[in-house]
């Protein structure tokens, strides 16, 4: 999987989420997050500031609801290819790790962790 690195949100530049990632389909579904390439998690201050979280659940024009440590904070649909994409600003997210998860009515899911720091 790769990991692409580039600010879609206007902010400081010194702070990026920190990224795992894991899949609900054996490695086949994968899952990327846009960022800078420096530092390891959002400050507070980088906080208001939008992620792109892109995923491939290889599943054409399938629904797919967005949650972060279980709270729902979007919908999609994907794409003819399977590529979702999801923006995300973490301000009211807790100091720690956190996990986006993308999953469809078909069991198929992915997942994006990042970090925040105060």
């Amino acid at each position: 999987m790769k990991n692409t690195a580039r600010r879609l949100a206007a902010a400081a530049t010194t702070a990026t989420l920190a990224l795992g990632l894991s899949t609900g389909l054996a490695g086949a579904a994968n899952a990327a997050i846009t960022t800078p390439d420096s530092a390891a998690s959002v400050s507070a201050a980088e906080r208001g500031a939008t992620y792109e979280f892109r995923f491939n659940l290889l599943v054409p024009n399938a629904p797919v609801t967005f949650d972060v440590d279980g709270t729902v904070v979007g919908t999609g649909t994907t794409n003819s290819n399977g590529d979702v994409s999801f923006f995300y600003a973490p301000s009211n997210a807790e100091p720690g790790y956190h996990k986006l998860y993308a999953r469809t009515l078909y069991g198929i899911w992915s997942s994006s962790g990042f970090g925040t720091t105060l």
